[in-house]
């Protein structure tokens, strides 16, 4: 059995069956009107020559008041609208807000209404059989993001001046890509992407530079920034990244047709990407000024990243989470020669 709670449709056609009035596009010709009044042919119209409306005794404007007013009455009535299927034959039952049965229509094999009743209408059922397997799509990504120590799953410690705001820090992305089916609950979404990361320090007055002895990127802090004249505002690192992705999902829970065949999904899957740029930003306030520096180089980041990436989302929304199992920095080249893996959480968006 299936329930129908958008019924419009079907209340055009109720309303049509309580004014007794119908109207139907006929076979006479491809462009006529055929007015039917209690199950009989009145008049046959060539909606070609639109000025032969003139020529019919009929107040429209009161006819529309009609149906509106049946409308009216059957939306404010009605509870829903049931169709039952069995033995190939379908049949619709049109209830009121009581469980009343207000009309009750029984469709054969061919989808027309049994009997002889004048009144009848055709519904067609037919869907389409052949759901898509392969949908293109675009996605977008916002969240947090931040490091990791040497892939032991380890943060930062507190004092550590490359130390980063866990939630003033923002990664986002935005791609396309392709989903394709290999069963309604088994899919592979591939395509690619730009993400940015920006990794915001906790301490604003942290300078970035290319450290020469040793040779790594160095995060220190300025004491000359934090003098009430001269403050510090902010500081941070942004990385951006051309992506490509792989991601095996498995759908589950009630199917719904679709770019989504399901209302639950979860995937686990791949990624690698391609640094494209990366710069820092300093901003402070200098005797009531703001003031931001800028410098665009490559701070001994790794040009490449790769990594792994999961996903678990209901309806149309995603959480996501990308965890890069390379360094950020060239070896040694990290902070006090460490290695921090970047990741990222948050909500995904595909459409």
């Amino acid at each position: 059995m299936k329930r129908i709670k958008f019924l419009l449709p079907i209340l055009s056609m109720a309303a049509i069956l309580l004014a007794n009035t119908s109207f139907a596009t006929s076979n006479y010709e491809t462009d006529t009107l055929k007015i039917v009044v209690n199950g009989e042919v009145q008049a046959v119209v060539d909606m070609s020559d639109l000025d032969a409306l003139e020529d019919l005794d009929i107040d429209i404007d009161s006819i529309m008041m009609e149906v509106e007013n049946a409308l009216k009455s059957v939306d404010e009535s009605m509870q829903d609208i049931e169709i039952i299927e069995k033995d190939g034959k379908k049949t619709i039952i049109i209830k009121s807000a009581t469980g009343e049965i207000i009309e009750k229509v029984e469709l054969d094999k061919a989808n027309q209404t049994a009997g002889n009743n004048k009144n009848s209408f055709a519904v067609d059922f037919e869907s389409d059989k052949k759901d898509k397997n392969l949908h293109s799509y675009m996605s977008v990504e916002l969240g947090a993001n931040n490091y990791l120590i040497n892939n032991d799953f380890k943060f930062p410690e507190g004092n550590s001046d490359y130390v980063v705001k866990p939630f003033g820090s923002w990664s986002f992305s935005i791609g396309s890509g392709m989903r394709a089916y290999a069963t309604n609950w088994l899919s592979f979404d591939f395509g690619a992407d730009l993400l940015w990361y920006n990794f915001k320090m906790e301490d604003k007055t942290v300078l970035i530079t290319e450290g020469e002895t040793p040779s790594q990127i160095q995060f220190i802090p300025d004491a000359s920034y934090d003098t009430g004249d001269n403050d510090a505002i902010r500081s941070k690192l942004r990385v951006g990244y051309v992506n490509f992705n792989l991601v095996p999902v498995f759908h589950i829970g009630n199917e719904t047709g679709g770019f989504n065949k399901r209302t639950f999904r979860i995937g686990a899957g791949a990624y690698a990407g391609y640094r494209i740029g990366s710069i820092t930003k300093f901003v402070y306030e200098n005797d009531g000024s703001k003031v931001k520096a800028k410098k665009s180089d490559n701070f001994y980041l790794n040009n490449f990243r790769y990594g792994v990436k999961a996903i678990i989302g209901i309806k149309e929304v995603n959480l996501f989470m990308n965890y890069d199992l390379n360094s950020l920095f060239e070896d040694n080249k990290g902070p006090n020669g460490q290695t921090l893996n970047a990741f990222a959480f948050g909500l995904n968006f595909t459409i």
